[in-house]
């Protein structure tokens, strides 16, 4: 299985091309959708890694995806300006199990 970086960040992705990963970029929201769903759709990808800003732009896609449970398994990455949701993991768990943990 192989795994793809999707993103807004220009740079971002140039270095994870030039560290082996298949990578699309865009500024255009409809094409990162489209992007997305052809990679959850693709059986050859075990992986897909996102920035912070790219997964807000696909949150619905994301969270619906993660409630399936189903390969592949999405990741969010910082961003080149770096973390930006303090409460990142709680937000995860939260979506994930359906319960927040104080």
């Amino acid at each position: 299985m192989k795994s793809i970086f999707i993103s807004n960040e220009y740079n971002i992705v140039q270095g994870m091309k030039l560290a082996g990963l298949e990578a699309k970029h865009s500024n255009d929201v409809e094409v990162l959708r489209e992007t997305f769903t052809k990679s959850i759709g693709n059986e050859e990808v075990g992986t897909i890694i996102l920035t912070e800003d790219t997964e807000t732009m696909l949150d619905d896609l994301v969270v619906s995806h993660r409630e399936k449970g189903s390969l592949p398994l999405i990741v969010t990455i910082p961003g080149g300006s770096g973390l930006k949701d303090k409460n990142f993991i709680m937000k995860y768990v939260k979506e994930s199990l359906g319960v927040k943990i104080d």
